[in-house]
C-alpha cells in the first residue's frame, strides 16, 4: 500500500509547572494564550484514519482510534522512540469552528480575556 501524504500539522506544547498561575502570567507576556492545561505532546490532523494508518503501515503501534466525549471526532495515543506519549486528534474545521465558539462565549462570560 503506498503511503499517503496525511500529516499533523498542528501542535499544542505542554508543560509541567511548578506554579501554574505564575506560569500564565509569564507568558502572557510573551503574547501567548491559554487555551488547554495538561502534560501530554498532543498533535492535530484533518485525517486522522490516513495518519493511522501511514504509522501502522510504517511499524508504529498507534492506538485504536477512540472517540471521547473531549474529542468525538478522534483521538489516538502512540509513543515516540523515547517513550514519550503523544496523543493526536482529528480536528477539521468542524472542530476549529466549536473550539472558536466556545472561546467567544467564555470571553462574553469573562472567564477568559
Amino acid at each position: 500500500m503506498p503511503f499517503m501524504n496525511a500529516r499533523a500539522g498542528w501542535c499544542t506544547p505542554m508543560l509541567h509547572v511548578a506554579d501554574v498561575e505564575r506560569s500564565i502570567r509569564f507568558y502572557r507576556l510573551l503574547g501567548f494564550e491559554l487555551v488547554r492545561q495538561g502534560i501530554l505532546l498532543i498533535l492535530y490532523t484533518a485525517d486522522l484514519g490516513a495518519l493511522r494508518e501511514q504509522l501502522a503501515a510504517a511499524g508504529e503501534k498507534p492506538s485504536l482510534i477512540e472517540h471521547p466525549p473531549w474529542m468525538p471526532s478522534g483521538t489516538i495515543f502512540l509513543r515516540d522512540p523515547d517513550g514519550y506519549g503523544i496523543g493526536i486528534n482529528q480536528w477539521g474545521d468542524a472542530e476549529h469552528d466549536a473550539w472558536l465558539k466556545q472561546l467567544e462565549a467564555k470571553r462574553a462570560a469573562g472567564r477568559i480575556p
